[in-house]
């Protein structure tokens, strides 16, 4: 899931990662850090370190299940390989850090750990910003799920949207979009936040000029996979916190850090986990 847009979320995130990881690190002075990024998106925790670690050039190996692809500034002192469509179990360089923001949590925990733990060295540490499920992701993912099953399970709009399928009228567009505003409303503007209305005025614009049928099932296609993708997040916030848990209970690891990001509006960002293997 992407990060907030809100520079008082962003700033929180940036701290934990220039400041609260780069802090705890000690290397050794002229070594290079291995850094491994695990289902690194856009390499956001990759880049938020590389800024961090200017007199410390580092080799980063960052890794994604999905196609990815990335660069760091031309000018900065470390080496990347981005390792895209790659699990995890594939990787078997030694490092000294492994990182996730957001990602290892969406991972199947065993073979994460285990992984993880055949290639983090002794003395090596875990940095992991992960998904909690009080967070304000974890509740916006909620809120618009519930949002869309009502936009799904409306016997008013499949009615309409039978009509607007077989040919345009204004009418019962007008209808329809009325009745949508009314679900948002009741939603709390949750609908409106999938970004599902302004993806059916598009559609209905479209059907209007071309005078032809709106395509509907192609749009509860795209917001079915959406509904999918919340449900996922909400699920790894629940494998967030027993991967946290697993490592204070694991003898293996000390943990040097294990605690929340707060934002004095929106609550609970994220829980954020280091730890050292022994």
């Amino acid at each position: 899931m992407p990060v907030s847009n809100d520079r008082g979320i962003q700033k929180k995130i940036e701290t934990f990662w220039q400041d609260t990881v780069v802090n705890s690190l000690k290397p050794k002075k002229g070594s290079v850090l291995t850094i491994l990024d695990i289902a690194c998106g856009h390499g956001y925790a990759t880049k938020q370190l590389a800024e961090a670690l200017q007199q410390e050039p580092s080799m980063f190996y960052a890794l994604d299940l999905a196609r990815v692809s990335f660069n760091l500034p031309a000018a900065s002192p470390h080496k990347l390989e981005v390792l895209s469509e790659t699990p995890l179990q594939a990787f078997n360089q030694e490092v000294d850090l492994v990182v996730s923001n957001f990602g290892i949590e969406y991972l199947p925990l065993d073979v994460s750990l285990n992984q993880i733990d055949e290639i983090l060295i002794s003395g090596g540490k875990l940095a992991f910003n992960l998904h909690h499920p009080d967070s304000l992701i974890s509740k916006n993912s909620g809120n618009e799920q519930s949002a869309l099953l009502s936009w799904f399970n409306d016997e008013q709009l499949t009615e309409l949207e039978v009509r607007l399928t077989d040919s345009f009228t204004m009418r019962v567009a007008q209808s329809y979009l009325l009745r949508l505003q009314q679900l948002n409303n009741a939603a709390q503007g949750f609908l409106a936040n999938s970004g599902l209305p302004d993806t059916i005025v598009q559609s209905l614009g479209v059907a209007q000029r071309q005078n032809k049928g709106t395509q509907f099932e192609r749009i509860k296609m795209i917001y079915r996979d959406y509904v999918v993708r919340l449900e996922e997040q909400k699920r790894a916030a629940f494998v967030a916190q027993e991967l946290a848990l697993r490592l204070e209970q694991n003898s293996d690891y000390a943990i040097q850090l294990a605690a929340l990001l707060h934002h004095n509006e929106y609550g609970i960002i994220s829980q954020t986990l280091i730890a050292t293997k022994k």
